[in-house]
């Protein structure tokens, strides 16, 4: 296996080329990617994550320029609760999300949560 170059990008830290995932702009589908997907809004804007493709495939959703609310649907559930909707409202927020095989089927499940609020009872960014 050939060895991948890896670049520091003073935003996001180290990389590979590859790592990066195209923000698809507003009511587009994010790709299902295994990397980072700096997203950017100019308003309200909304975006929608299919169902992984193996697992162990993981993406981080990141708030990277917030001028309205990024609403992002995923086509499961992704946390015990049965949340499906991410919502991001500053910049630097960020999730994680890895897939897992069920026995049936692959799904997300949140990995890590860096939205505002993700600390307290409500207001957790997820619904």
């Amino acid at each position: 296996m050939a060895l991948q170059p890896v670049f520091y990008d003073p935003q996001y830290g180290f990389r590979t080329d590859d790592g990066i995932i195209q923000d698809p702009g507003d009511a587009s589908a994010i790709p299902v990617q295994t990397g980072t997907c700096a997203l950017t809004s100019v308003a309200a804007e909304t975006r929608t994550l299919a169902i992984p493709e193996f697992a162990g495939q993981e993406i981080t959703l990141l708030a990277a320029a917030i001028a309205g609310q990024i609403d992002i649907t995923v086509a499961s559930a992704f946390t015990y609760v049965g949340d499906t909707i991410i919502t991001m409202n500053s910049v630097g927020e960020s999730v994680t999300l890895r897939s897992v095989y069920t026995g049936s089927a692959f799904r997300w499940q949140l990995l890590f949560n860096d939205l505002n609020g993700a600390n307290t009872d409500t207001g957790n960014g997820l619904t």
